[in-house]
């Protein structure tokens, strides 16, 4: 076990040393490449950390669109929830839900 613990921390250690690394580029005003060199990385290994730790640029082509509650007559719940399948996760949603917090939950789960 303890090999196992000790190979996890070393992940989390790098995940942390990359993530470290990419929010201090992205408060400066140098280009990647630069950084990289200022700071003795090499430019795909911080790419692809990069990418890993990027918001998904589809989200941000979504529309939200606001209708008037007129439009949403009050129905009595269904006997059965319904069944939202986010990435590798199953999440039962009921008719009254928070809409923004079932967004907040949408993203927390697609980036475990």
């Amino acid at each position: 076990m303890d090999s196992s613990n000790s190979h996890k921390e070393q992940l989390e250690e790098k995940r942390r040393f990359w993530k470290q690394h990419i929010e201090d580029w992205q408060a400066g005003d140098i280009n990647q490449t630069q950084y990289c060199r200022e700071h003795h990385l090499a430019v795909h290994r911080f790419t692809y950390w990069k990418k890993k730790f990027q918001i998904p640029e589809t989200s941000q082509s979504l529309i939200e669109l606001t209708l008037p509650p007129a439009l949403y007559p009050k129905m009595p719940s269904p006997a059965s929830p319904l069944r939202v399948l986010i990435s590798r996760f199953q999440v039962s949603v009921d008719r009254d839900f928070d809409p923004l917090t079932l967004r907040q939950l949408i993203y927390t789960l697609e980036h475990l």
